[in-house]
């Protein structure tokens, strides 16, 4: 039942100035949780520059995408009419109460092209959790809440009309000249309080809470927004743009109430014992939640169409526990490391190698010692059986130090899967060898495959083979790595490693070479102890990858239930040609504040569409009322002409390739070119017309950009005549 009225929002007709543009100056400095934007509307408008659009503009991502989302429409429109009449039922039922509603569904549809939100602040939060007993209440008092910046007065009135359709009785209340309305939820003490202010459409379960926002919208003063933590938090991020989002967690009293939670519940169970109580309580202490004063974050699309984002962990270093344990980090990475990293790598991290395994490894037997000892010893003598006399601890895991440095190159492996290599610094690299060695036969011995070290030298380095040839990875890779200068240099494919240790990065430069990263890079060291860096080149990942699976794809179809012609897969570069690159870092600044910041491309709302589109799909295959209907997989004539003149440019090139110069005309492209293409360069063996009927037209002129001649290919397009590429032509050069 609390789901309806949260869905509402609806409210008093009392409309006064308009709230502050980051709605956390809205809430209580000490608010538990908060997640919030600053305009939807304005994140939309940055949005349209970023690459998930421009992708999904492409003709060939429309065209692979147009059957999914028309059956996931389909559901969806079943799903409104049977809404509909469940709310007419409810309408019904307010009738009788003698509450007027007069509410209509209006169709809903996704779409590739996203529709400007009617929606400026948005917000979530949990200002405060009172339980009976605590600060004297009687009844729970809970700050839930949810904002809504209204832009269009059409949404106003629809809400109204739900929150009038809902069959319980209200009442009204009124707080520094503002009134707003309350419904109390059926069988529990909880109300639910609506109110406006100014345009903002706010829902709580706490009027303490909505009350406070008034304060706050009329008077200003103290909120979250004005607090240190959200202060510190913003300066790290270098402040909140237009349409940006907010977070902001306070680990530490939500552990304390977790906590009191988690006592009150086992002391009400009567099968629990006040040691098994005990115990509990220890183990969760001695993780040391409290420890964390705040996680939050800021994000935002900037106007390149990145997407810029800031994440923040507060934490008290000397409190006790592991958390504040883990926290304290290593060393500054060695930035030299980035000379032996190559830049045309698809991906590179550079991390300081701290004692967290360690420290994990050590919390978790002295929990286990303390509170069961003999279970203790008897899982001590075991694992000393399954790992040979391997001291893992200090063998392996105290034995790895320094830093971390990887990096993975277009590879060799199986289905074209990259190398990757990695490197890290022993402090007795025999020791960890010995120990390595011993646990494969251990291994080797409890799965009955045959797992071993191959030693032999390479470039006078001990080099060392592990041998997975009898096992399913063996198929994926062969793994190996070589001991040199104190430091364990791993690859997952033997001939990528041994060529690396042989010729290092080569002549090709080193990532130390990209301006951009290195200005990423010295930016991060400016603001404090930097402890890893991450790069990724997303075009070159994605094309490695990309063309391997959509392979896999198509020799696996689908089924009759998912709605996806494979077939129609886009190419490669209708994705991989808005990719670029992105970055990351993580450094720590004074008073245990751990501040990561990306560049990247992507932002979750990107994906929106595709996860709804999949939950409607999936719910009509659960429930026999919404089965998608079938949806023929049509395109749009403008996309259809620019998918033809993909192929017959794709087509062009492999004629020049084989034949060494361009085709005459196009008809050329479907004579028999040897063996390779004996069909021609173009596939299909007959050459398309194009949606209108007419045949597309070629010819070799001088692009005006590159200045050099290069294949010109057009449609008439809709008005039937040849504009040269000009007026309604669709043109691509």
């Amino acid at each position: 039942m609390l789901l309806t009225p949260l869905a509402v929002l609806a409210l008093s007709s009392l409309f006064i100035a308009e709230p502050a543009d980051d709605p956390a100056s809205l809430l209580p400095a000490d608010t538990l949780i908060y997640f919030g934007s600053t305009s939807l509307h304005a994140n939309w408008e940055a949005s349209q520059n970023t690459a998930m659009t421009r992708i999904l503009a492409e003709p060939e991502v429309r065209s692979f995408l147009h059957q999914p989302l028309g059956a996931a429409n389909s559901v969806i429109a079943a799903g409104l009419e049977l809404l509909s009449n469940d709310i007419a039922q409810a309408q019904a039922a307010a009738a009788e109460m003698g509450m007027e509603s007069d509410i209509s569904l209006d169709g809903f549809e996704l779409s590739l092209e996203s529709t400007e939100p009617p929606v400026g602040q948005l917000f979530f939060s949990l200002t405060h959790l009172d339980m009976p007993g605590m600060n004297g209440n009687e009844l729970p008092d809970i700050g839930l809440t949810l904002g809504l910046e209204l832009l269009d007065d059409g949404m106003v009135t629809q809400l109204k009309d739900l929150w009038g359709a809902i069959p319980v009785e209200s009442s009204q209340a009124s707080h520094g000249g503002v009134d707003y309305l309350s419904k109390l939820i059926p069988e529990t003490p909880l109300s639910v309080h609506l109110a406006f202010i100014g345009s903002l459409a706010v829902i709580s379960l706490s009027d303490t809470t909505i009350n406070g926002m008034i304060d706050r919208h009329q008077g200003g003063g103290a909120s979250l927004a004005t607090s240190s933590e959200y202060q510190d938090m913003l300066s790290a991020a270098g402040g909140l743009l237009p349409g940006g989002s907010s977070s902001m967690i306070r680990v530490g009293p939500i552990a304390n109430i977790a906590r009191m939670g988690i006592a009150m519940g086992m002391q009400s169970d009567p099968s629990v014992s006040p040691d098994d109580l005990k115990l509990m309580l220890s183990v969760f202490d001695s993780i040391g939640f409290s420890a964390i004063k705040m996680a939050g974050g800021v994000s935002a699309v900037g106007s390149d169409g990145l997407v810029y984002s800031t994440s923040i962990v507060s934490v008290d270093e000397n409190a006790p526990g592991l958390v504040a344990q883990l926290s304290r980090g290593g060393e500054p990475v060695d930035l030299g490391r980035l000379d032996g990293i190559p830049a045309d790598c698809l991906s590179a991290s550079v991390a300081s190698i701290g004692t967290q395994a360690v420290d994990i490894y050590d919390f978790a037997w002295k929990l286990f010692k303390d509170n069961a000892p003999e279970e203790a010893e008897m899982a001590e003598q075991q694992l000393a059986a399954v790992l040979g006399g391997v001291d893992l601890r200090n063998d392996l895991l105290a034995n790895v130090t320094g830093t971390l440095t990887t990096f993975a190159k277009s590879g060799q492996g199986l289905m074209g899967t990259p190398d990757n290599i990695y490197s890290f610094g022993l402090k007795d690299p025999d020791k960890f060898v010995s120990a390595l060695g011993s646990l494969l036969d251990t291994a080797s011995a409890q799965v009955g495959m045959p797992l071993s070290l191959k030693e032999s030298t390479h470039d006078g380095a001990p080099y060392y083979e592990i041998d997975l040839s009898a096992t399913p990875a063996g198929m994926m890779a062969q793994p190996a790595f070589a001991i040199r200068d104190g430091e364990l240099i791993l690859g997952t494919n033997s001939r990528g490693l041994k060529g690396y240790l042989t010729g290092g990065i080569g002549d090709v430069e080193s990532l130390s070479s990209n301006e951009r990263f290195m200005k990423f890079v010295n930016g991060m060291a400016a603001k404090g102890n930097v402890e890893q860096y991450a790069f990724s080149d997303l075009a070159e990942t994605f094309g490695t990858s990309y063309g391997s699976l959509k392979g896999m794809a198509m020799m696996f179809p689908m089924g009759d239930e998912i709605p996806l012609d494979m077939a129609k897969l886009p190419p490669t570069d209708s994705i991989a040609q808005y990719l670029e690159q992105s970055y990351s870092g993580l450094y720590s600044a004074q008073g245990g504040l751990k501040v990561n910041r990306s560049v990247s491309q992507f932002q979750v709302g990107d994906f929106l569409p595709l996860a709804l589109a999949g939950c409607a799909i999936y719910a009509g295959t659960q429930d026999p009322r919404l089965a998608p209907a079938s949806v023929e997989p049509t395109i749009n004539p403008e996309d259809q002409a620019q998918t033809d003149l993909r192929e017959l440019k794709a087509s062009i090139t492999v004629y020049k390739i084989s034949s060494g110069s361009y085709p005459e005309s196009l008809a050329d492209l479907i004579v028999p070119l040897g063996s390779d293409f004996p069909q021609g360069a173009y596939p299909h063996g007959e050459l398309p017309s194009d949606p209108w009927g007419n045949g597309y037209s070629f010819a070799m002129e001088m692009h005006p950009k590159k200045k050099r001649l290069m294949p010109k290919l057009w449609s008439f397009g809709p008005n039937g005549l040849d504009e040269a590429g000009a007026g309604d032509d669709i043109l691509k050069f």
